[in-house]
């Protein structure tokens, strides 16, 4: 995350772990952060998918080392699956948020490849906006629906292959100036059933120290679907009310 005097931009990549050097691959995007907070939305896309694809080639141009204990009858397979390995290495999802700030509105654009999401709350919990799919879900006679994510399925849409797919909103969406912006991995998101209690989580008693807050968030990917990479940042102004 970088912070300017009136602009907040925040990236959130999540490495394919299918997929070689995927931590490389995610290091590299979030490392475009000032690129990001500088220059137009579109301009993000085209520098993350060239510095992926350059990235792969020189792994590519890394000598492959087969283990002597590879049998010499399958060392050709084994080699030739390692070169696939390579030719779709560095894969990863993306999440960019660009906020203007304004004294009345926070103007946001936001950037996403995969299943990485974001979601804007107000300081009371109501949910403005996300790029998660939500269901409506029936509840007792005379509360309202609850809200609940859509999970998306183990694929998703990836850099540097899935460029031409990413979604760049062409116009700012404007909300409060006191909303909290999450923006996440898809783990986060997967380990609660929806927004409502995304929040509750968010504006809980909290734990401490930090890695009982990881601790946390895995036991509930653990109950649910299982464990996963979770990376996410929760920002918000301090400068309003």
């Amino acid at each position: 995350m970088v912070e300017r005097e009136d602009v907040l931009a925040i990236i959130v990549a999540d490495g394919t772990t299918s997929s070689l050097y995927a931590a490389e691959a995610a290091e590299f995007i979030t490392g475009m952060i000032d690129h990001f907070a500088l220059r137009p939305s579109t301009a993000l896309i085209d520098h993350a998918r060239d510095g992926l694809l350059e990235l792969r080639k020189a792994a590519a141009a890394r000598p492959i080392t087969i283990s002597a204990s590879v049998p010499e009858a399958i060392r050709e397979h084994v080699l030739a699956a390692a070169l696939d390995k390579v030719r779709s290495s560095h894969q990863s999802t993306l999440m960019a948020v660009r906020a203007e700030c304004h004294p009345y509105a926070m103007l946001l654009s936001p950037v996403q490849c995969g299943d990485s999401a974001l979601l804007v709350y107000g300081r009371d919990g109501r949910l403005f906006y996300s790029t998660t799919p939500l269901r409506r879900s029936q509840t007792e006679q005379g509360k309202p629906p609850r809200l609940s994510f859509v999970r998306s399925g183990s694929l998703t849409a990836v850099l540097p292959e899935q460029a031409d797919v990413t979604m760049v909103w062409e116009a700012a969406i404007a909300v409060e100036p006191t909303s909290v912006i999450v923006v996440t991995s898809d783990g986060l998101v997967d380990a609660f059933d929806g927004p409502e209690d995304l929040w509750a989580w968010i504006r809980g008693p909290g734990v401490d120290p930090i890695v009982d807050v990881a601790g946390d968030i895995h036991a509930r990917l653990q109950a649910r679907r299982g464990d996963d990479d979770v990376s996410f940042v929760i920002a918000w102004r301090t400068d309003v009310e």
